[in-house]
């Protein structure tokens, strides 16, 4: 089963999202910073199915974020929040 990449820069959204994700079945690789997601894609990228990521975030937005994702994984499927 593929991962969800969460990217949430406030903490209680993360957690409270993360735990929601995992409760219905979901694998769940947390970020707290675009830096962070980048690196767990580098890591990850051909077991990560979905980003799910906050839209605004200090330092870089959720749209730029997922280009540079994508560059790393082109099949890489977004969902913003």
């Amino acid at each position: 089963m593929a991962k969800i990449l969460l990217v949430e820069d406030e903490s209680m959204i993360l957690e409270m999202t993360q735990g929601i994700l995992e409760t219905q079945g979901y694998r769940v690789l947390p970020a707290s910073t675009p830096a962070d997601a980048i690196q767990i894609t580098l890591k990850h990228a051909n077991d990560i199915g979905l980003l799910l990521t906050d839209v605004i975030m200090p330092k870089m937005n959720g749209r730029d974020l997922a280009q540079k994702l994508l560059d790393i994984h082109p099949t890489l499927k977004c969902l913003f929040m």
